[in-house]
C-alpha cells in the first residue's frame, strides 16, 4: 500500500517528517505558514482507499495520504478548523497484515479498507465468502454459469459448475 513517505517526496538535504512535508506541499500560498503545535482532542482514523493509506479531516471533507511513521494530521483546506493544532491519526495495530491481505487483490481500485472491517472480513470479501458473494454464486448456478469476456479475442464464454466457482474465488479474473 502507498504510504505518505512514498507519495510526498522529500528534499534529501533538508529531510522533514511526513506530516510536515504534506504541509509544505499543500499550504495555501495566501496564508502565512505556521507550524502546528500540540494536539487537538479530535482524532482521525487511517483507512485504505484504492491502495493508499489516507486520513480524513475530522472538520471538513478533505483527506491526505497518511503514514504510520508520522501519525499526525493537519488539514491545509480548513487549517484544522483554525485550531493550529495537529490531530492524531489512529492506526490499526495489524496494519501490516491489512496491507498484505489487500496486496493479494489484482486491482488497485479493489484495495480498500475501513476501520470497522476486520482482517477476517477482508479475507472473506476477497474470497467471495460474503453474503453478497454467496448470493452471486447462487444466482449464477440458477443461470447456468458465469459469463467471461476474453479481453484479447473479445469472445464471451460461459463457465459452468466448478470452473465458475473457481473464477469467482479468484476474484473473477481468469
Amino acid at each position: 500500500m502507498l504510504r505518505g513517505s512514498q507519495f510526498y517526496s522529500d528534499d534529501p538535504d533538508h529531510p522533514l517528517p511526513v506530516a510536515e512535508r504534506i504541509l509544505r506541499w499543500y499550504w495555501p500560498p495566501t496564508v502565512p505558514f505556521v507550524m502546528p503545535e500540540g494536539f487537538h482532542k479530535a482524532q482521525t482514523y487511517a483507512r485504505v482507499n484504492h491502495g493508499r493509506w489516507v486520513a480524513d479531516c475530522p472538520f471538513c471533507s478533505s483527506a491526505v495520504v497518511a503514514d504510520p511513521e508520522d501519525p499526525r494530521f493537519f488539514c491545509v483546506h480548513c487549517l484544522n478548523n483554525g485550531t493550529g493544532k495537529w490531530v492524531r491519526v489512529v492506526w490499526p495495530e495489524d496494519f501490516a497484515a491489512i496491507e498484505a491481505e489487500l496486496a493479494l487483490r489484482a486491482r488497485t481500485t479493489h484495495r480498500n479498507w475501513d476501520p470497522q472491517e476486520s482482517l477476517a472480513d477482508l479475507r472473506d470479501e476477497r474470497q467471495g465468502r460474503t453474503q453478497l458473494g454467496r448470493d452471486v454464486v447462487a444466482a449464477l448456478e440458477r443461470q447456468g454459469g458465469l459469463p467471461v469476456l476474453d479481453a484479447r479475442s473479445g469472445d464471451v464464454t460461459l463457465l459452468e459448475g466448478r470452473d465458475a466457482r473457481a473464477a469467482l474465488e479468484e476474484g473473477g479474473s481468469r
